[in-house]
């Protein structure tokens, strides 16, 4: 590739150089506006000299130079976010740094981009993100994706989902962030969070419960990820629970529920809880069939392949829906 543009290892280093002084040197000063033309320009000298390679080479000799491909990350990063927007994050001095960290590393800059829903407030993300980042610098690289993930679901509060079991407030989005750290640190998670992409990981941190209930969950409930779909049938049926009327709780924990079963939400909610305690993406799906509403549960069952029907009850609840933990539509 570097020969296809005739550049030295010298004019590379060179190049690296000034774009790397140049894009992350942010100040309250900078002008986002001319830093977008600036980039815009680089990135069109590169697509001319692109041009006159064969046609099956052009995308390749851009995209696989590193500069390059920071340069059209971070284009595509302003037009997302907006100058106006970058100007008022530039001018508060807690954010700047992050910013200035951020605009360097292209990694964490395709990760946003490919992450943030259209429908998603940028600005609120980014300052949230920059939160942890300030605040854990010794996660700031390795846990990048689940700092981003925390940030996606937490610009909205994350409501606890029973206030007699939980107290009344929100999840506390620093504690959940630390807990996967941890957890992570212990090797007592089932997946690979530090390679896992945040759109995926939006799913694993935004459950409703304080992380006592994710430690519990973590030491007590063990399946492989593939098989957890088991952790749904585990919970007995109770019949008496809907017959009668009323709640078989005194607290809606997950110990009670697996010591004294519940109904297909119960069962839902038990299920996918564990599995985000355990760092595998999951959520509740409920539809309507022959037998009237069901909830069931869906989870990542590897690398490449979701399970969506763990629970459901045959082909008259084909359909389901869920609830995004980004945009909570």
């Amino acid at each position: 590739v570097d020969k296809d543009f005739g550049l030295s290892e010298l004019m590379r280093a060179q190049v690296r150089a000034r774009i790397q002084a140049e894009t992350t040197n942010v100040t309250p000063e900078a002008s986002w506006t001319d830093r977008l033309a600036y980039l815009d320009r680089g990135l069109l000298s590169a697509l001319q000299l692109a041009a006159a390679l064969p046609r099956e080479r052009r995308y390749d000799a851009v995209i696989k130079q590193d500069f390059l491909s920071l340069l059209l990350a971070q284009s595509a990063f302003i037009r997302r976010v907006g100058t106006d927007k970058l100007s008022e994050l530039t001018a508060d001095e807690a954010v700047r740094p992050f910013l200035a960290w951020l605009f360097g590393h292209r990694p964490a800059l395709e990760d946003f981009l490919l992450s943030i829903a259209p429908s998603t407030d940028a600005d609120a993300t980014l300052r949230l993100w920059s939160e942890l980042w300030t605040e854990k610098p010794a996660s700031r690289e390795k846990y990048h994706r689940i700092a981003l993930a925390c940030a996606l679901v937490f610009d909205q509060p994350v409501r606890m989902i029973d206030e007699d079991a939980y107290g009344s407030g929100d999840v506390d989005m620093k504690a959940r962030f630390q807990y996967y750290v941890d957890a992570d640190a212990k090797k007592g998670l089932k997946t690979d969070i530090v390679q896992m992409p945040a759109w995926e990981l939006v799913w694993v941190v935004d459950a409703p419960v304080p992380n006592s209930e994710l430690e519990w969950a973590r030491t007590k409930v063990s399946y492989a990820q593939r098989d957890w779909g088991k952790a749904y049938g585990s919970i007995r049926y109770r019949t008496d629970k809907i017959s009668k009327r009323k709640s078989i709780y005194e607290k809606y924990t997950l110990d009670e529920i697996k010591c004294e079963g519940g109904t297909c939400g119960d069962q839902a909610h038990y299920a996918a809880t564990t599995a985000k305690a355990n760092g595998i993406p999951a959520m509740v799906i409920s539809g309507d069939g022959d037998l009237g509403g069901h909830a069931w549960m869906g989870y990542k069952a590897s690398s490449k392949e979701w399970n969506l029907g763990a629970g459901r009850l045959g082909a008259s609840y084909a359909n389901g829906g869920t609830t995004d933990p980004q945009t909570r539509q």
